[in-house]
């Protein structure tokens, strides 16, 4: 969280998976931006099938404590950056995103560009996809000190229509600490524009593991 730029991934495996997420976003915008004929759909889906038939009979890794016991794929670190459905720079869900510490490590800030794939109504992201991505900021703002935690609450007010594919800025910090609740604020813009601000309160489960 060093510098804007999405870490690179760690290790040859992590690089392929990056790269077949992306395959599977751009099948996903090309449906979602076109108007295939129905039997170009049908033509796509054969060749899925197709696809999906062929791929190898490999073990079953159900949840992150499947994937860490295999202890190959990286640490807790890794799997979170990689694969979570808000971060995950391998998963195909996962928006655009990056987020990065300010210089004095007070503030989160970051960067979203939600593609068609978010769009709710005409021409504007969902609210889901909105508060979504709310969560995954403001709990990087709490892994500013050092903490894992839980999400127990969110409060999305919505200021105005947030766009699709167009750059958004992304800003959230803490508020104040009671015990173990965090409280944190978060902003998203377009331009100078709040499209949207949150409140939220989070649980310290635990510290994060110190990575050299």
């Amino acid at each position: 969280y060093d510098s804007e730029d999405i870490a690179a991934p760690i290790g040859d495996y992590w690089q392929a998976r990056r790269e077949t997420s992306g395959k599977i976003k751009a099948l996903q915008e090309h449906l979602q931006t076109t108007g295939m004929s129905t039997e170009s759909v049908l033509a796509l889906n054969e060749q899925l099938d197709n696809l999906l038939n062929s791929l190898p009979d490999e073990k079953k890794l159900l949840g992150r404590n499947a994937w860490l016991a295999e202890e190959h794929f990286g640490h807790n670190g890794v799997m979170h950056s990689e694969t979570t459905p808000i971060l995950g720079a391998s998963s195909p869900i996962a928006p655009e995103i990056s987020l990065w510490f300010n210089e004095d490590r007070s503030k989160v800030l970051g960067k979203v560009t939600l593609s068609w794939m978010f769009e709710g109504g005409a021409e504007r992201a969902h609210g889901g996809v909105v508060a979504l991505i709310f969560d995954g900021l403001m709990a990087t703002a709490v892994a500013l000190k050092g903490k894992a935690c839980v999400t127990a609450n969110l409060k999305t007010d919505y200021k105005s229509f947030t766009p699709i594919d167009k750059e958004l800025k992304l800003e959230a910090s803490i508020d104040h600490i009671e015990g173990k609740k965090v409280f944190v604020k978060g902003e998203m813009r377009d331009g100078e524009t709040v499209t949207a601000i949150c409140e939220g309160l989070f649980i310290v489960v635990g510290d994060l593991p110190k990575r050299d």
